[in-house]
């Protein structure tokens, strides 16, 4: 399984890959128009149209949420279904 994170913010995409332990640095942009680039845009290095991708994720899925406190010690999971429009 195939796991996807769009975040709204570049802050909140570092937060994600903070808490998966995921060691990266990326500069990246995600437009209204379903246009995303990483780093400066160039001719060799072009925004890209994420539509045709975005059409085949699924329409209905799961927010996973899990709420812990500071040490992490106690948390608590729950799944919201959504709808992607």
């Amino acid at each position: 399984m195939q796991t996807l994170y769009l975040c709204e913010k570049p802050s909140q995409a570092k937060d994600v890959a903070a808490v998966l332990k995921i060691n990266t640095s990326f500069d990246c942009r995600f437009t209204s128009s379903n246009k995303m680039s990483c780093g400066t845009i160039s001719a060799a290095n072009t925004e890209k149209d994420l539509t045709v991708f975005l059409n085949t994720i699924p329409k209905q899925a799961y927010l996973i949420f899990e709420a812990c406190n500071a040490l992490l010690s106690n948390c608590k999971t729950a799944s919201v279904t959504i709808e992607l429009q």
